[in-house]
């Protein structure tokens, strides 16, 4: 596997850890809560989880220039 492969991988699996952590300390409470209520669709949930694990690096930036600026 050449070096590309592995920078990709390494992009996908830190973006998936990373999506796991920010929908449990962000979202799951708000999740739970319309899932009770019946007003979720379940797929909606996963794309957000894809585009969150596809684009950390911009929530990363985001929530850094909001805490120290």
């Amino acid at each position: 596997m050449d070096i590309n492969g592995v920078i990709s991988i390494s992009y996908l699996i830190i973006g998936f850890v990373l999506s796991l952590y920010w929908f449990d300390k962000e979202y799951e409470e708000s999740y739970n809560a319309a899932v009770i209520g019946g007003e979720v669709d379940k797929g909606m949930s996963s794309i957000m989880m894809i585009c969150l694990m596809m684009f950390w690096p911009i929530k990363v930036v985001k929530d850094f220039l909001k805490k120290f600026f």
